[in-house]
Parts: C-alpha cells; sequence; structure tokens
C-alpha cells in the first residue's frame, strides 16, 4: 500500500507547485490509504478546472503612416450589414452555380466551398461573396487580406478583388489562383473595361517565393492604391506595380475618382481555370477557400 500513498503524495505536490491550493491533512490518518481516492479527486476536478489562458483579439496591426483604420472584417460572422450571399445565380465566365449554402463561416474565417453537385443546370456549385451597396472604399486605400486558396484541378480562387460602385470599367484583382499550374503563382492584375477592347497588365509571382511551393498555406495579401500608383504585396514583399502611363490606361480607369466595392469567391472551370477531371479533390479541406480577415485603411 506503500506506493500507493507516495503516488498521492507526489500528486498533491504536482498541483501545489502548480499554483493550486489543496487542503492539508488534520492529521496523519487522514493521508492513508483510504485517503487516497480523495486526492486524487481532487487532482483530477483542479486539472479540469484549472482556467485557460482568454484567446487574444485579432489587431487590425499599425496603420500605415499618413493612413486610418476604416475597416475591419474578422468573420466572427457573416454581416448581412456588410456583406451579400450570392444565390441561385450564375455568371457566363465559369462553370459552377451558385448557392449561398457553400458560404459559411467556420472558426473565426469565412469558407467558401466548391462543390461536385448539380444545380442550376451545371455540374458544380461553389459561392460569392461582395459588398455591393453596402460597403465601399475610396479612391485611394490600403486592404489586406489574410487568406488561403486551394489548389485543385479546375479550381479557380478570388480571395479579394474590387471592381468600381458604378459598374463602370476597372478591376483590381489582388490575387487570383489556378488549380491546374503545376508551379502555382499569385495572380495579381488589373483591367480595361470588359468586352472586345478588353485589356489587361498581369503580374504572376511564383508562390515559392514566399517560401510556399504549394500554394495553400495563409498568407497576407497587400494592394496600395495612391494617386498615380498600385502596388501590391504578399507577406509583406512587393508583387507588383503600376503606375500612371504604365500601362497607358492606367489614368483613365484608376484616376476617375471612383469607389471601389469588394469581392470574395471561388470559381469552378470558366475562361482561365480550365474544368475539374478525375484528379480535383472535392474533400472539403481541399475544395475550400479561407478568408481569416479584411483590413481597410483610408486618408487621415
Amino acid at each position: 500500500m506503500q506506493p500507493r500513498l507516495a503516488v498521492g503524495v507526489a500528486t498533491v505536490a504536482a498541483l501545489v507547485g502548480a499554483g493550486w491550493t489543496v487542503p492539508a491533512p488534520a492529521s496523519p490518518a487522514a493521508a492513508t490509504p483510504a485517503a487516497i481516492p480523495a486526492v486524487a479527486q481532487v487532482a483530477q476536478v483542479a486539472q479540469v478546472a484549472k482556467p485557460k489562458k482568454p484567446k487574444k483579439p485579432k489587431q487590425p496591426g499599425r496603420s500605415p503612416s499618413g493612413w486610418k483604420v476604416s475597416f475591419v472584417e474578422e468573420f466572427d460572422r457573416l454581416d448581412p450589414r456588410r456583406w451579400n450571399r450570392r444565390h441561385n445565380t450564375k455568371h457566363a465566365n465559369e462553370d459552377s452555380f451558385l448557392l449561398q449554402g457553400n458560404v459559411r463561416v467556420h472558426r473565426g474565417a469565412l469558407r467558401v466551398q466548391a462543390r461536385k453537385q448539380r444545380a442550376g443546370g451545371r455540374a458544380y456549385t461553389s459561392g460569392y461573396v461582395d459588398s455591393i451597396g453596402k460597403v465601399s472604399l475610396p479612391n485611394y486605400f490600403v486592404v489586406k487580406v489574410r487568406a488561403k486558396v486551394p489548389m485543385e484541378q479546375g479550381l479557380w480562387a478570388a480571395p479579394l478583388w474590387l471592381r468600381p460602385t458604378d459598374f463602370s470599367g476597372g478591376e483590381i484583382d489582388l490575387v487570383e489562383t489556378y488549380g491546374f499550374e503545376r508551379r502555382p503563382l499569385i495572380h495579381q492584375t488589373i483591367h480595361t473595361d470588359y468586352g472586345p477592347g478588353h485589356r489587361k497588365s498581369a503580374r504572376p509571382t511564383p508562390f515559392e517565393r514566399v517560401g510556399d511551393r504549394t500554394g495553400r498555406k495563409w498568407h497576407v495579401y497587400t494592394v496600395v492604391k495612391t494617386p498615380g500608383r498600385i502596388v501590391m504585396k504578399v507577406d509583406g514583399k512587393r508583387t507588383a506595380t503600376w503606375r500612371t502611363g504604365s500601362p497607358s490606361w492606367f489614368a483613365r480607369y484608376y484616376e476617375a475618382g471612383k469607389r471601389w466595392s469588394m469581392r470574395i469567391n471561388l470559381q469552378v472551370g470558366g475562361d482561365y481555370g480550365g474544368l475539374p477531371d478525375r484528379t480535383t479533390d472535392w474533400r472539403r479541406h481541399r475544395s475550400t477557400m479561407s478568408v481569416d480577415w479584411v483590413k481597410v485603411w483610408t486618408r487621415r
């Protein structure tokens, strides 16, 4: 019986060492083998009741010089005052049907999932979120998004892109990815009007440059729009720059005093993604795009 008593004493000593108060026995008789189950029970209760450190709230980070925080979205929920979920609709430039059920918030992040699922006359479904009519950005801004993309054949991810609120020409693609690429690239692009005269200027960057060979890791993407210039970064590294005169149509679309809405979507197939095939992994963790947060700064 003595070994059992030694274990009980050691347990009490460990609890005391960890900062817990364990009542001492009133007499040596209280430390008899019969009392050991009570000691063990105290240890078990103490272990369960030990308080956990509170989770630190997410922070918007230090404001760039001359800028102030004007919008922070941390996706504790999908606020309908800020975001629209597109439902029962489709777009001509891709092959999925959009369902609001493919957009959810889980563990503090926005999740947009693509599925092999027939709906609306198409073989796939996906999700789309935008801020049209609810949140808009002035002509000059800093936007950051922390996101993780799927890299499966046929999936075309766009964790954040912007278009003018008046639906005129211009589009800023902070990041797009195409799952068919064997060497995954971060595609960052600006556009003119869509239609016969459509032009774009693209700046692809290998994910390897930011230490990610698969393209599936979390990254922070940044776009800084200032007078005469648009700069993009990934994890703090500059990856793209455009300015007045380069391209020649820059000022016409990006110096016109427009306001901008935000969009987040995951497309299937389409003009750039290519169709899924037998290699496409449709398991949730492989066919879901995640957005942890979106933060916007505007001029002071």
